[in-house]
Order: structure tokens, then C-alpha cells, then sequence
């Protein structure tokens, strides 16, 4: 198996069951609880990316991928909130169905500012999202 296909099936699994507990746990809690333990959560991921990739923890304080990964992180927190309120206010298999089109953006983006190229093939997958959002809305 590549690389790079096992740590996408780890994040598709690992991000199913965050859906999942994101629901379970907004029953009974507040959005504002939910995400003072979801970032204390995310805090102790840190000593295990440490184990796990000792390397991985260099950067210059000054570089532009600093700052956008900073960025990436306070996007990620402030989507958390707004992911929270929302499952709290509806059903969860429509409410992560619907966030799960995130990459969407992505695309779009990497298409605009990257320039990155979309084949025929990539459109017909950026349209199958779609189509399973309208559907599980119904």
C-alpha cells in the first residue's frame, strides 16, 4: 500500500469517528465546552506527532509556510466552532455529509492561486460530492 493512500484511509477513519463524537458529545454540552475539550484534545496530539515524527518539527519563524500553516490552524479552529453549533442544530449525517465537501474549496483554490490543472476526470469527482450532498439533504 503507498504511503500516501494509508494515511488518507487513517484520516478518512479518524475523522469519521471526530463526525461521530462531535455529535455525541454536543447531546448534553454546550458549543463552547465542546470546543475548550476539542482543542485540549487536539493540544495532546502533540507529544505523539513528536513520537511519531521527530523531524517533522522544524520551522522558520519568518517563512511564508509558517504563517500559512498558522492560518491553516486558526481556520480549522474557527470551522470546529461553526462545525459544532451546526451538528449540535441538526442531524449529523447531514450536517458532516455537507462539511465533508470542504475540498471543494480546496480544488477551487489550488485551481485559482495554484494553477493547478483539472481533468475531466478530477471535474466529474468535484461533481459527486455535490450530487451525495443534494441527495442526503433530501
Amino acid at each position: 500500500m503507498k504511503p500516501w493512500l494509508l494515511y488518507s484511509l487513517l484520516t478518512l477513519v479518524l475523522w469519521g469517528g471526530w463526525g461521530f463524537l462531535g455529535k455525541v458529545s454536543s447531546l448534553g454540552t454546550p458549543e463552547r465546552t465542546l470546543l475548550l475539550l476539542g482543542s485540549l484534545g487536539f493540544a495532546l496530539t502533540f507529544p505523539v506527532v513528536w513520537a511519531l515524527f521527530p523531524r517533522a518539527l522544524r520551522f522558520d519563524l519568518g517563512s511564508f509556510p509558517f504563517y500559512a500553516a498558522l492560518l491553516s490552524g486558526l481556520f480549522a479552529g474557527i470551522g470546529v466552532v461553526f462545525f459544532y453549533r451546526a451538528i449540535a442544530l441538526g442531524d449529523a449525517s447531514r450536517v458532516v455529509a455537507f462539511t465533508a465537501m470542504y475540498p471543494l474549496v480546496t480544488v477551487l483554490l489550488s485551481v485559482l492561486v495554484l494553477r493547478e490543472t483539472m481533468s475531466a476526470v478530477k471535474c466529474l469527482g468535484v461533481l459527486c460530492p455535490l450530487a451525495a450532498a443534494v441527495l442526503l439533504s433530501l
